[in-house]
């Protein structure tokens, strides 16, 4: 197992580890491609599991708006 991508680093110093994905074509994300359409964020989850379990899917606008934000993060390593 390698290490991530790139780490963020919360306003109060908490690392969140980040992978990165691309493809050659849509194929591989054309379901989570057509549930993206007209939305910023999507929720990802199995019925019979937590909530807090649920992965979160957003543009790279949306992620930068949030890393940009006042409140957001303080910093992004290794990208």
């Amino acid at each position: 197992m390698h290490g991530p991508d790139f780490t963020l680093v919360l306003t109060d110093g908490t690392p969140l580890r980040a992978e990165v994905k691309k493809r050659a074509s849509t194929a591989g994300f054309a379901t989570i491609t057509k549930w993206m359409l007209g939305r910023d964020v999507l929720f990802i989850g199995l019925t019979n599991q937590s909530d807090d379990d649920a992965l979160v899917v957003m543009r790279k606008q949306t992620f930068d708006r949030l890393v940009n934000a006042e409140d957001g993060l303080a910093e992004v390593e290794a990208w």
